[in-house]
């Protein structure tokens, strides 16, 4: 045998320049966010009739003084999420300042406050000054899958003892 026969022969690698790479890259961002802005003005109309019809839905849940209710496709359900927000932050800067609590404010309420005291106020309802409550209706709607809602019972009627 000679050399040439018992040496493996590597392939070739091919190689890419960057700046094909890189163009590449950018044309497909393009793409995508052509796509996107595409999407979003399609969904637009379909959006503004989705919260059109949550609000009504809302609205007719309350009239009829009702937490949710039961549909052969559906089941609604409304709630409440309440929020404690700062409305002046001043305010509630001197609070936390008379109260001694250096850990929860620097010029401004750090996100030490925010994260802890501010949604424990929340959840008790005392507010310390220059904080509030808001808070967002919303409703969740749990599909039903099933061919028929209505319970099936299988077993047998057995009548009760008089």
């Amino acid at each position: 045998m000679n050399e040439l026969q018992t040496k493996e022969v590597s392939q070739p690698t091919v190689v890419i320049p960057l700046k094909d790479l890189v163009g590449a890259y950018v044309e497909a961002r393009d793409k995508i966010k052509a796509l996107d802005e595409e999407y979003d003005k399609a969904a637009e109309p379909l959006k503004t009739a989705k919260e059109s019809i949550r609000l009504e839905i809302i609205r007719t849940l309350k009239d009829r003084q009702e937490f949710s209710a039961r549909m052969d496709k559906a089941t609604v359900s409304l709630s409440v999420r309440k929020t404690a927000v700062i409305i002046d932050e001043k305010v509630l800067v001197a609070e936390l300042k008379k109260k001694k609590l250096k850990d929860y404010f620097e010029p401004r309420v750090t996100e030490l406050f925010k994260d802890s005291i501010l949604k424990e106020m929340a959840k008790s309802g005392e507010l310390m000054a220059g904080c509030a409550i808001t808070e967002s209706e919303f409703i969740s709607v749990r599909s039903n899958d099933k061919e028929d809602a209505r319970k099936i019972v299988t077993e047998p009627y057995v009548q009760l003892n008089k």
